[in-house]
């Protein structure tokens, strides 16, 4: 069986759909464990709404890995796969996951192709490099994930033994605690990938309408350090997977830099440009960072500039 782990937070507007996804898979043996992380619209009264076996926790609001966390300690699978409730499957996703890891028995875990929507008539399918390529072993997981940064939360299926050996989710990371736990499981053993972009990323669109700012201010004033990011994680890196493993540290840690200003942490945001930039994936934000780490104007002009970018987002 697989069991389905949905947290939930103020989902009333994008529920449904997630979960009309998950009743129409061609596989059937699973469980849905809704978890309600303390939802103050009718994200509740959405769910139970819904004539399907549903097991629906309601908790007090912690974010979505401790949300996840109830999800596994209620799960009954032989297997776990989460699932925003912004987002959803195409129909074989599940049966394609179970047969693939039926199939491998030494492998830990398996992740789809993607297909992320930014509006209505825009959508792009990621990562397109490896789209052309029949279900595969990974052998080299941490340089795939760095050069193709081929993982979404929706598209990876696990074993729940390997769940219980690598242990829970890290509660106190409120961003990026999905990616910290991809790489945590792949110290356990080896990936698959499929590349059929079977998961459907749909956050953005939800996200223009209730606005960029008003859906991650809280997890903005709480995004963790860096250091706390990888803890767990790298005492358990090989030397052959150091440098690979630091690139994706490095999409991490821009991450991290970005949110801490916007979240009004700016001194910590210059403290993860200045110690992490080296790693940087390049692109227009990893330019405006380095300049603004140069010296106090210049950093000044760079918040000013990320604060303005922010705004225009939710005009």
């Amino acid at each position: 069986m697989v069991s389905i782990v949905i947290p939930a937070y103020n989902k009333q507007d994008s529920i449904l759909e997630t979960l009309n996804s998950v009743f129409s898979q061609s596989f059937k043996n699973f469980e849905v464990i809704v978890i309600d992380d303390g939802s103050t619209d009718n994200t509740q009264e959405v769910i139970k709404s819904f004539k399907k076996d549903i097991v629906y926790l309601f908790q007090e609001n912690k974010g979505q890995g401790a949300a996840r966390n109830t999800g596994i300690k209620a799960a009954k699978g032989n297997y776990v796969v989460f699932l925003d409730a912004d987002d959803y499957w195409e129909p074989t996703f599940l049966e394609r996951c179970h047969d693939f890891l039926e199939n491998h028995p030494n492998l830990v875990a398996v992740n789809t192709a993607q297909r992320t929507i930014y509006n209505k008539n825009v959508s792009e399918i990621h990562p397109k490099a490896l789209i052309k390529e029949n279900p595969v072993v990974i052998d080299d997981f941490f340089k795939v994930w760095a050069e193709h940064d081929h993982i979404r939360t929706g598209t990876a299926m696990i074993r729940m033994k390997t769940v219980k050996q690598a242990g829970l989710q890290n509660p106190d990371l409120r961003i990026s605690q999905d990616l910290e736990y991809w790489g945590l499981i792949a110290t356990y053993g080896k990936w698959g990938f499929i590349p059929e972009p079977l998961w459907v990323g749909n956050s953005r669109m939800h996200a223009k309408k209730t606005g960029w700012t008003k859906k991650y201010k809280i997890r903005r004033k709480l995004c963790p350090d860096v250091e706390e990011w990888e803890k767990r994680i790298l005492p358990r890196i090989t030397k052959n997977d150091l440098d690979a493993f630091s690139a994706v540290r490095g999409r991490v840690a821009i991450g991290y830099a970005h949110n801490k200003i916007l979240g009004g942490n700016i001194s910590e945001g210059k403290r993860i440009v200045k110690k992490y930039q080296s790693s940087f994936p390049k692109g227009q934000m990893s330019r405006l960072l380095q300049f603004g780490s140069q010296n106090k104007i210049f950093w000044f002009v760079t918040v000013l500039i990320i604060k303005i970018k922010e705004r225009i987002k939710d005009l």
